[in-house]
């Protein structure tokens, strides 16, 4: 079943979208644009998938390194600085 953390995140999507099989059949690992697998020095795991002319990117990890990569945040369709 995973980690604490990866059955958190399966909760979060599972509520918001109902059925997390479905989804998988949706974006089987084969169609995923690229993974990056956790490694010790990033502190984080990334997988990209390609979606109608874009990207996006999910990430888990330390929350300490992930707060430092972004600069920004979408509240509510309205760009916000962190502070």
């Amino acid at each position: 079943m995973g980690n604490k953390t990866e059955c958190a995140i399966l909760g979060f999507v599972e509520f918001f979208s109902g059925n997390i099989e479905a989804i998988r059949k949706e974006y089987p690992e084969e169609k995923l644009y690229k993974v990056y697998t956790f490694n010790s020095l990033r502190k984080s795991m990334s997988t990209v998938l390609e979606l109608e002319n874009e990207f996006q990117m999910f990430t888990k990890g330390a929350s300490e390194v992930l707060l430092n990569k972004f600069f920004k945040y979408d509240f509510r369709n309205e760009l916000k600085m962190f502070e």
